[in-house]
């Protein structure tokens, strides 16, 4: 199975299928609110990365090392904290947090 059939199985197809068929009405209504949530994503990636990172398919820790190096050079900081989303992936992962070598 694909990685889109077992998001759909997992994930979709309990929210736009109504007795076991695809609801048009409902996939309508999911594609609006995911259309409107890659939206202020992209915003917020913009906004907290000083403008560097845009793409909604960014990995999320590339996102929160950018927005930290951004707000290290604005506030002046040797180096920023580390960022909650980064540790907790790292600890899952078994790596390091970060590695500034």
């Amino acid at each position: 199975m694909t990685d889109y059939e077992i998001t759909y199985n997992t994930f979709w197809k309990g929210i736009v299928e109504k007795d076991g068929k695809l609801d048009l009405e409902l996939v309508m209504r999911e594609l609006h609110d995911f259309r409107i949530v890659m939206g202020n994503a992209t915003l917020v990636y913009d906004h907290v990365t000083g403008g560097r990172i845009t793409k909604l398919l960014t990995d999320p820790n590339a996102v929160c090392s950018v927005a930290d190096d951004h707000y290290a050079a604005l506030y002046g900081e040797r180096e920023s904290p580390e960022s909650p989303l980064r540790t907790e992936t790292a600890a899952a992962e078994g790596s390091p947090a970060r590695s500034d070598s």
